[in-house]
């Protein structure tokens, strides 16, 4: 009997421990939520940015100075900590259109193909995030698209790329910048289903590939995953997809073990609501307003 009181004892004491760590956790969660809150409250800018793996939000902060190098000289993303995070181009616009206060920044392409009226676009060094501009590399926010992939491609991996890089150059220069001139196709119709895994960014310009390709070989299936670049690039090398689709350059253990190939170039625009009457900022105010310095728009006019 004294051993079956001791055992509850014990176990008693055991689930009082574990509710005590979860009250902690749950308090711990709420002073993060409540100090983002607080800090967005302090600030007339309210920060959108893409989630980490995110091949936009990677050249983003390497082109703005967002990504800065520590006393080890190890980089480090300064992303202020109160920015909100939007995990694909919908969602930032989405968020941006939402609040007064917004700023964010999201692939040109998917900006120029937006409909809505409620953001608008934001001149950087008073350069206008246009598709001429990107290709005339005047705006200095742009990237390539790239595909990569593993040595050996098999016929159909090998007749879908020489599809994009040929004939698909047609589709690509509809709203993004093309890499080369189209040229004439004929698929050999190698049968048998593709997955391409990657970029929410390059993810609509693919679907639109993938589409125009099947028409040229009926027999073939294109299956686009979407989920980030870092993923995309992570499931080529595990060989869990044939193709990755990445809006970054790629880093240098990627590139022992992937080829790649850039499709297209893209901008990378930056967003405010419509009621914001910023129309342009240098290169240096966007790192400083991204870092959290700037907290106010008036430093920006």
């Amino acid at each position: 009997m004294k051993k079956y009181f001791l055992l509850v004892f014990i176990l008693a004491g055991i689930l009082c421990s574990v509710s005590a760590c979860k009250n902690s956790q749950v308090k711990q969660d709420n002073s993060k939520s409540s100090q983002t809150l607080s800090e967005n409250q302090k600030s007339d800018i309210l920060i959108i940015s893409r989630e980490e793996g995110s091949g936009t939000r990677d050249t983003f902060v390497q082109i703005t100075g967002v990504l800065q190098k520590d006393t080890e000289g190890r980089y480090i993303d300064r992303t202020a900590s109160q920015a909100i995070i939007a995990n694909d181009p919908k969602e930032v616009i989405q968020k941006v259109a939402d609040d007064k206060k917004a700023i964010g920044y999201l692939s040109l392409g998917e900006y120029l193909q937006y409909s809505g009226d409620d953001i608008k676009g934001m001149k950087v060094d008073n350069i206008k995030a246009t598709k001429e501009a990107v290709k005339a590399e005047d705006y200095k926010l742009s990237r390539p698209f790239i595909l990569a992939y593993r040595d050996d491609l098999n016929d159909l991996q090998a007749d879908f790329l020489r599809y994009i890089t040929g004939k698909g150059q047609n589709i690509v220069d509809e709203v993004y910048v093309a890499v080369k001139k189209p040229t004439s196709f004929l698929s050999l119709k190698p049968e048998g289903t593709l997955i391409v895994n990657g970029s929410t960014s390059v993810a609509p310009l693919m679907k639109a590939l993938a589409e125009g390709y099947e028409k040229e070989n009926p027999k073939a299936k294109i299956k686009i995953n979407i989920s980030d670049s870092t993923n995309g690039l992570t499931c080529a090398m595990q060989k869990k997809c044939d193709f990755a689709m990445s809006s970054r350059q790629l880093k240098d253990y990627e590139k022992e073990m992937l080829n790649e190939k850039i499709i297209a170039k893209d901008g990378i625009a930056i967003i405010v609501n419509k009621d914001n009457d910023i129309t342009n900022c240098s290169m240096e105010q966007l790192q400083k307003i991204f870092t959290g310095e700037i907290k106010s728009y008036d430093a920006v006019k």
